[in-house]
């Protein structure tokens, strides 16, 4: 679940890596989730190791890593 305060005018994106770099998905979000939150499936993904990065104006802002699990 991804939520966040968007501020006007401002694009942000998602962008889930391999343990590698290797860029593995790419999700625009959308103004409205600041207030519902945003599910995002990632269950086609096979297990590891991940990094997901917040870009906002594709400049990377935040970045963490994700442990998927079968």
């Amino acid at each position: 679940m991804v939520s966040l305060v968007p501020k006007t005018g401002e694009n942000y994106k998602l962008r889930f890596s391999n343990i590698i770099g290797r860029e593995v998905r790419m999700i625009s979000l959308k103004p409205e989730i600041e207030a519902e939150g945003m599910q995002i499936n990632l269950s086609d993904l096979p297990a590891g190791v991940y990094f997901y990065s917040l870009l906002v104006n594709d400049k990377v802002v935040s970045t963490k890593r994700l442990i998927l699990q079968a």
